[in-house]
């Protein structure tokens, strides 16, 4: 006895394989899964605004902390009591193959040190990128001001031609996905400038804003 579906359970089984399988384009490609972006990335507002931020605020004595501050970073890390150990070893191997006055100065100049130095140094590091901070908080804060202002007033822009469009087939208008990301950014921005205390470090948005330069 034959076991094979007849035409029904046939057409039946086709019609389920070609619900199952991925959906293609005109072309006949598969199409691939699409992770919608719910975020703008800083860079790409940096590069969007560059000009007019740049003329909001003294880049330039921003630029100056930011070197200031990768300065002191830099020694903070250098001096880092887990690299205490590291660094006196390293200068040994170094003396080790290059027996000489400079090396065995510099082995003895590190053994002679013991973390409290080093805490010293990272100390008076933090410090001074404070004293950095203090300088450049206010600037950072106009180029964050603008920058909200101008996310805002794009995002209101676009609500308002959606708005229209929505009216005008008489629709409820809904946001797009592309002005609320602008709008949160905006409240971002506008928040970092509001803030009264010195700002802990340079904004991401700045950064990638001197990237950009």
């Amino acid at each position: 006895m034959s076991h094979l579906p007849d035409k029904a359970q046939a057409a039946i089984a086709r019609t389920l394989a070609q619900a199952a399988a991925p959906a293609r384009n005109n072309l006949g490609e598969y199409l691939s899964p699409v992770t919608p972006t719910t975020e703008i990335s800083y860079a790409v507002l940096a590069n969007r605004y560059a000009s007019t931020l740049s003329a909001s605020a003294d880049v330039g004595k921003i630029r100056d902390g930011h070197l200031g501050l990768h300065q002191q970073q830099q020694l903070k890390d250098d001096y880092s009591p887990t690299n205490y150990h590291k660094r006196i070893s390293a200068a040994s191997d170094l003396h080790g193959q290059n027996p000489c006055q400079e090396t065995e100065s510099a082995l003895r100049h590190l053994k002679s040190l013991d973390e409290r130095d080093f805490c010293l140094v990272q100390h008076h590091a933090t410090q001074v990128m404070r004293t950095i901070m203090a300088d450049i908080s206010d600037e950072c804060r106009k180029i964050m001001r603008k920058a909200g202002e101008l996310a805002l007033e794009e995002s209101a822009t676009m609500d308002k031609h959606d708005r229209a469009f929505a009216d005008a087939f008489e629709v409820t208008f809904i946001q797009s996905p592309l002005s609320a990301a602008l709008a949160r950014r905006a409240r971002e921005f506008s928040n970092v400038a509001k803030a009264e205390a010195d700002l802990d470090g340079i904004p991401e948005l700045i950064h990638a804003l001197l990237a950009d330069k």
